[in-house]
């Protein structure tokens, strides 16, 4: 039979052995989505930013639409 220290003790590893293993299976699945990306998760570099699933590839997209045109080289705006 337990005390109430060593029950609090047992839950507490059981909580953190649980937490690192939830951390790493999301740290897993992710970098395995991430199977094509080249770049590091810098979305403005890779050519496949169009399609890749990545989280940080939909927010460059959007932040991508909303951005105003940039202009050339001669200062008038661009196509």
């Amino acid at each position: 039979m337990q005390n109430r220290r060593n029950f609090i003790q047992t839950l507490a590893r059981g909580t953190i052995f649980a937490s690192l293993t939830f951390l790493s299976g999301i740290f897993i699945h992710r970098w395995s989505e991430a199977g094509d990306c080249e770049q590091n998760f810098t979305c403005g570099n890779c050519k496949l930013s169009n399609r890749c699933k990545l989280p940080e590839a939909d927010q460059y997209r959007l932040e991508k639409a909303r951005s105003p045109k940039s202009k050339t080289a001669n200062g008038r705006a661009g196509k």
